[in-house]
C-alpha cells in the first residue's frame, strides 16, 4: 500500500503565477492543488490539518468551497490509494474522515469520491479475473473483496453483472466465430455461467436460429450476426421466467432433425 501512497501522491513542482495573478497578488488555482498534493505526499492522511488546507487556499484568495471539485479529485486519489490493497479498513475510514474535515466536503461529497475509487479497485479486480480461466472460486474472492472494500451492494452487483454479460457475451463470439453451435460450444458456456453465477437465457429467435443449423448441419454468416443472449444473476433467476430449450435441445426434439451427421460439427462435439 505504501507503493500505491507514492504512486498517487508525489511531491512535483508548483506552477509560478503568471503576470496577471502576480498583479492581483494571488496564486492560480493550479498552484494551489498541487501544493495539496505535495502536503498528501509528506503526510499522513489522518495527520493534515484543516488549516494546512485553509492556509494554501488563502493564498488563492479561494475557501475551500470554492475549490470543491478540485478537492474532491484529490480526495478521491486518497481513497484510491488506501484501497488499492483491495480492502478500505477502519483506519483507512478514519484517515478519509480526517481529510473530509480538512476538505469541507460534505458526506454526500465523500461518500461518491470513495465509492468512485473502491468501484475502480473492484473493476481492475473483476477484469483481471474474468480475462483468465473464470471459477467459481474467483467469484467467491470477488464477492468478499467488494465486502471488504465496503462496496454498496447495489453498485458491486451492477459492476459484476456488467463484466459477466461481456464475457458471456465474449464466449458466445468465440463459439460462433466458424458460424457453427455444437454440444461442446454449449458446454463450454454452460460451464461460464455456472462459474459466475448467473443463469444463461438465449432469446426465442436465436434459440431457434442455432437449433436449425445445429441439426441441418449448414451455416451462413448473416444468419448469426443477431445471435444475442439474455444474462441474468442468481438473485434475479426467481423473477425471470423459466429460459426456452437449449439449441442442442431444440434440436433433439424436433420431428425434422437431420439424422445425416455432419463429420464437421461432430468432430466438434
Amino acid at each position: 500500500m505504501a507503493d500505491a501512497l507514492i504512486r498517487a501522491f508525489q511531491i512535483a513542482v508548483v506552477p509560478r503565477a503568471g503576470f496577471l495573478d502576480k498583479l492581483r497578488g494571488r496564486v492560480p488555482k493550479a498552484a494551489a492543488v498541487v501544493e495539496i498534493r505535495n502536503i498528501l505526499a509528506t503526510t499522513a492522511f489522518d495527520q493534515v490539518r484543516e488549516s494546512d488546507i485553509a492556509d494554501v487556499l488563502a493564498k488563492t484568495k479561494l475557501l475551500p468551497r470554492d475549490a470543491t471539485p478540485e478537492l474532491s479529485a484529490i480526495f478521491e486519489d486518497a481513497a484510491l490509494a488506501l484501497s488499492v490493497d483491495r480492502e478500505l479498513s477502519d483506519a483507512d475510514r478514519h484517515a478519509l474522515d480526517v481529510l473530509k474535515r480538512a476538505f469541507e466536503l460534505t458526506d454526500a461529497e465523500a461518500d461518491a469520491a470513495v465509492e468512485r475509487a473502491v468501484s475502480t479497485v473492484y473493476e481492475r479486480a473483476l477484469s483481471e479475473a474474468i480475462a483468465g480461466e473464470f471459477t467459481a472460486a474467483d467469484k467467491v474472492r470477488l464477492d468478499q473483496m467488494a465486502v471488504a472494500l465496503r462496496l454498496p451492494v447495489e453498485r458491486a452487483r451492477a459492476l459484476y453483472s456488467a463484466a459477466a454479460h461481456t464475457s458471456m457475451q465474449s464466449a458466445l463470439n468465440v463459439a460462433l466465430a466458424d458460424r457453427r453451435y455444437s454440444a461442446s460450444d454449449e458446454r463450454h458456456l454452460q460451464t461460464l455461467a455456472d462459474a459466475l453465477g448467473a443463469k444463461l437465457q438465449f432469446d426465442p429467435k436465436t434459440t431457434t436460429l442455432l437449433a436449425r443449423y445445429v441439426c441441418s448441419g449448414k451455416s451462413t454468416k448473416e444468419s448469426f450476426q443477431a445471435a444475442t443472449f439474455r444474462f441474468c444473476s442468481n438473485e434475479a433467476r426467481s423473477a425471470i421466467r423459466q429460459s426456452p430449450a437449449s439449441p442442442i435441445e431444440s434440436c433433439a426434439r424436433s420431428p425434422n432433425a437431420s439424422t445425416t451427421a455432419d463429420p464437421r460439427r461432430a468432430s466438434r462435439s
